[in-house]
């Protein structure tokens, strides 16, 4: 959250009021739920594996950035992208690619 503060000339402290005052959430809810957008759009029109897609988020851990996809969809990336694909059984699981 500090680096889109310093982006925006505010504190982290400042920025978390006005997100909060404006939307019900903190900033770094609103930060989240952002990036799940871009990964979900990465997921949906790329074959970016989840590793690439965390490093071009700069994340260094890819199991971080799947906890926050997880946490937002109830999902995982794999698991999202292959529902996207119709490869998800919605049971946990991946099924095999139809050839």
């Amino acid at each position: 959250m500090a680096f889109y503060a310093g982006c925006l000339n505010v504190t982290p402290n400042y920025l978390n009021i006005i997100i909060k005052r404006s939307t019900g959430t903190t900033a770094k809810e609103q930060i989240n739920i952002q990036i799940v957008l871009v990964i979900k759009m990465l997921l949906d029109t790329t074959d970016m594996s989840v590793k690439q897609i965390a490093t071009w988020l700069h994340y260094d851990d890819p199991s971080y950035l799947c906890r926050i996809f997880r946490k937002q969809t109830g999902m995982s990336p794999v698991q999202y992208r292959g529902r996207a694909q119709g490869l998800y059984d919605g049971l946990g699981s991946v099924k095999s690619e139809p050839k």
